[in-house]
């Protein structure tokens, strides 16, 4: 087992990324080589795979837009391959894309890919499509081209899970396709239940954020649904003290128990909206007689009624 896993390695590191193509003219097709052999080796045995993937990443990896140290790295993938021991991968004819920049020794990768992994211990089974995104580091040694995995991003484009009756038949699962779910292309097959009591390698809780598509789907709602709670309350506090604003004259006219309030009510609801009508309401409701000055009046005349002259001076 150890003396094929060293082979396998190997023949990735010597043969198929460009054999002794070390010169930067051989980049583009020695990196080209690398892709289509890591998915073959992940396609082959734990015992195969695994030492494969240990030797071609580095320290860590920007796995899915975060951070990944080598050990965490190794855990996740380890879960996997003992989650889905078979696994089939694929590239679509004519769907890689290889650039490459000469004078960093860097390549970018990006394809379409098919899975089928299942387990017949778990008796599941899950198949589906997705876009991969590599990004490859040369590190030549003595003429050979030696590539690291920097980063690995991807997004499904359809995936189906059930049992493996249910893809004998070439039946799917209910499961709908997914579109354009960013998530690590090996965790696609994990949406299959946890119904089993297999012990799994742990794995980091930054993982959790790769959330079911229903899941991401109704958060997304919810999302929605505060936003416009949060607009829909800010208008109606905008409107709030404009009408406010609006009938500031009114207020006046009210509070100093104006005669001619309900004037200036009328003028300040028809013609408020002109402006030159607000101001006129407020005008006249800032001078106008108030309430206590009219009752002064009242009593007045009614003293000159009566024959009495009224008193202005109470030391008189």
């Amino acid at each position: 087992m150890y003396l094929r896993s060293a082979t396998v390695v190997l023949f990735g590191f010597l043969v198929l990324p460009g054999g002794a193509a070390a010169d930067n003219s051989d980049l583009y097709q020695a990196a080209s080589n690398f892709v289509n052999f890591f998915w073959q080796t992940w396609s082959m045995d734990n015992s195969d795979a695994m030492p494969f993937v240990n030797s071609v990443v580095g320290g860590s990896i920007d796995f899915y837009g975060k951070p990944v140290s080598h050990d965490a790295f190794m855990k996740i993938e380890g879960a996997f391959v003992k989650r889905w021991p078979i696994r089939i991968y694929t590239i679509e004819p004519g769907s890689l894309s290889v650039n490459c920049i000469d004078q960093t020794s860097t390549c970018y990768a990006s394809g379409i890919v098919e899975w089928d992994d299942s387990s017949v211990a778990r008796d599941a089974r899950s198949k589906g499509v997705a876009n991969f995104d590599f990004e490859l580091q040369d590190r030549p040694e003595n003429g050979q081209n030696q590539f690291t995995l920097v980063s690995e991003s991807g997004s499904v484009i359809s995936r189906a899970v059930g049992t493996l009756a249910s893809f004998s038949n070439q039946v799917t699962a209910s499961t709908p396709p997914v579109q354009s779910q960013t998530a690590p292309i090996q965790d696609f097959s994990n949406s299959q239940g946890q119904a089993d009591n297999e012990p799994v390698a742990a794995v980091p809780s930054y993982q959790s954020s790769y959330s079911d598509p229903q899941t991401a789907a109704n958060s997304s709602s919810s999302m929605v649904g505060r936003v416009a709670s949060i607009i829909g309350m800010s208008i109606s506090m905008i409107f709030l003290v404009m009408a406010f604003l609006y009938f500031v004259p009114t207020a006046v006219a009210l509070a100093r128990n104006s005669s001619l309030k309900w004037i200036v009510f009328l003028l300040n609801l028809l013609l408020g909206w002109t402006i030159l009508g607000w101001f006129c309401a407020l005008l006249i409701g800032l001078f106008s007689s108030s309430g206590e000055y009219n009752e002064i009046q009242k009593a007045t005349l009614a003293q000159i009624r009566a024959g009495n002259r009224p008193n202005r001076d109470p030391q008189m």
